[in-house]
């Protein structure tokens, strides 16, 4: 299962070198006569908006090995990305109202309208106009859902599943599968990396998250026509990728896993791992710089990274930039100098229960102790799967 090839390495970042261009808008797409009018006619209502430094961006992966790759991210942050769908122009309405009930909760109905209203200052959403979608507009539900299991806190969920003709229905999932994400395993792996280079040298756990990250992703104009939002009797048209849309992943992931690369071989921050939006490492507790937008200091490689994030034009909040002798990566309690890892059931269950994974003697077969829940999701497996020659216990939430 172990080998030293695999030690250190991003998936992330690897998948890269290999992973299929993202499409283009395919051209049958192009005989959608009433969308393109109407895109034609009304043309403030539809912008290509990032806060990307797109020539920075290219420039810093001119030595990237698969250019076909590379170009295919650069032309859809330029003219906004396609989401791997068809249509069925002909088949399907050409246009659709599914805009679906009204929030359940006076709670839920002010966070949507706070939300459209954060949406339309950042360039995210359109003017509102209405009351009637116009020729080749597809209308869907936005949905205050909690960020966690049991959390009070909401985040905005468009449900492009909803009804007969969704926009989720015209994206097959063959042709989105395949996206690489690093979890535990591979921060396991340069962990064991290195200390068996460099001994029992103190560190600390870093994680930097990046800022409404689907978001900041451009979609071509044929899809945003097919994303209008519906709220309080006004409509609006959604100019980037979103939560609920089944390609979103792919269009983000292509993204974050250049800017992964480029962290890696172009900036030298070894060691670095990217789970969707969290990015995450390990530094010598000793190596630390200031990084002067938030006036305080952080370990060297994540302050690197934020200056990465910074020339690139990534978005991040100072609250999001965490690290420590301890901390919570996807899910997980890591620590570096104990080697262990924690599982806190809490967020799959009611209960105070935690898995414990001792590293013990961080051997060859200790790093891969993993338990993962569904959807919760450091590796997607249904129950907690455990290697032969580690260790699994539950510990009732303490070491002792």
């Amino acid at each position: 299962m172990w080998t030293d090839l695999d030690l250190g390495i991003s998936r992330v970042a690897l998948w890269t070198e290999s992973a299929a261009p993202l499409p283009q808008v395919p051209l049958d797409e192009f005989h959608n006569v009433e969308a393109l009018d109407t895109i034609s006619s009304n043309p403030d209502l539809f912008k290509i908006v990032t806060p990307i430094n797109i020539p920075r961006f290219k420039e810093l992966l001119v030595n990237h090995p698969h250019q076909l790759l590379v170009n295919s991210v650069v032309h859809g942050l330029t003219f906004g990305f396609w989401p791997s769908a068809h249509t069925f122009y002909g088949t399907y309405p050409t246009t659709l109202d599914n805009s679906g009930p009204p929030p359940k909760t006076t709670v839920q109905s002010d966070f949507l309208r706070n939300q459209i209203q954060s949406e339309f200052e950042a360039g995210r959403y359109s003017a509102p106009f209405g009351p009637d979608l116009l020729p080749g507009m597809y209308s869907t539900p936005i949905l205050a859902v909690p960020k966690k299991p049991g959390s009070e806190k909401l985040r905005l969920c468009n449900h492009q599943s909803y009804g007969e003709f969704s926009p989720n229905s015209m994206i097959k999932r063959v042709d989105i599968a395949g996206v690489k994400l690093d979890g535990i395993r591979e921060l396991g792996e340069s962990l064991r990396l290195f200390r068996r280079q460099h001994g029992d040298v103190p560190l600390v756990v870093f994680k930097s998250d990046m800022k409404a990250a689907y978001r900041q992703m451009p979609l071509h104009y044929l899809w945003q026509i097919k994303q209008v939002i519906t709220f309080d009797g006004r409509r609006r048209v959604d100019h980037s990728a979103c939560f609920g849309n089944r390609g979103s992943q792919m269009i983000f992931m292509a993204f974050m896993g250049l800017v992964t690369w480029i962290a890696i071989y172009v900036w030298s921050i070894a060691h670095l791992k990217d789970y969707v939006d969290d990015a995450f490492s390990f530094e010598r507790q000793s190596e630390r710089t200031y990084y002067s937008p938030y006036k305080s200091f952080y370990p060297t490689k994540q302050a690197r990274l934020l200056q990465l994030w910074d020339e690139l034009g990534i978005p991040h909040d100072k609250e999001k930039q965490e690290f420590g002798t301890v901390l919570r990566i996807i899910g997980f309690e890591v620590d570096p100098n104990a080697m262990t890892v924690f599982m806190d059931l809490n967020a799959r269950r009611a209960g105070d229960s935690y898995w414990w994974l001792e590293l013990e003697g961080r051997s060859e077969a200790s790093w891969l102790c993993t338990a993962t829940w569904r959807n919760g999701s450091a590796f997607g497996f249904d129950r907690p799967t455990v290697p032969k020659g580690c260790r699994f216990e539950s510990c009732g939430g303490h070491l002792d």
